[in-house]
């Protein structure tokens, strides 16, 4: 018989809450932060993605 294959795990991104600041992701410069300009769910750090009031492309993942 074909042995069952091994489940991934639940949690698919490494350092998903951002709290190692941007260890693990590939992100535009400014994105990651823990600057107190805004309040992250939990923790310190998180991602802002383009709301800096002009238009731009931010970048944001994992590899």
């Amino acid at each position: 018989p074909t042995p069952t294959p091994t489940p991934p795990p639940s949690q698919l991104l490494l350092n998903p809450g951002f709290e190692s600041g941007n260890v693990n992701w590939v992100a535009t410069a400014g994105v990651i932060t823990n600057s107190t300009g805004r309040t992250p769910r939990t923790g310190s750090w998180y991602a802002w993605l383009d709301g800096y009031g002009t238009t731009h492309t931010d970048s944001l993942y994992q590899q």
